[in-house]
């Protein structure tokens, strides 16, 4: 009864569940008074059902070379003439983000 009290902190495991069960409690709640917050999408349950029905089409569609944007394809040939991402954002005129984006999203440089 008189035992040790312990200082929560939001990085503290028993905080984070009892932030959770009162979050679902509170969502329960703004559910019941209002069920247009309910949407069909943010159901994980119907994320969870896609997910082997995507796998048995083998996943998501890779992206071809063909069917990549003018734009990337521009970037992709500056990329193999090792121009760096900066260099290239001050010809396009593409932010170095967008230009580093493009390069994760696409796995720049291809060779396809």
């Amino acid at each position: 009864m008189g035992g040790k009290k312990m200082k929560l902190t939001p990085d503290c495991p028993t905080y984070q569940d009892l932030y959770r069960k009162a979050w679902v409690q509170q969502i329960k709640i703004d559910f019941a008074k209002n069920p247009r917050l309910r949407s069909e999408y943010s159901s994980r349950k119907l994320l969870r059902d896609r997910i082997p029905e995507n796998a048995k089409k083998g996943g998501r569609p890779k992206t071809t070379f063909k069917n990549m944007p003018d734009k990337v394809k521009i970037i992709n040939n500056m990329k193999l003439q090792n121009i760096t991402n900066e260099e290239i954002a001050g010809m396009t005129g593409f932010s170095k983000r967008v230009i580093l984006e493009f390069v994760e999203r696409y796995h720049l440089p291809r060779t396809e």
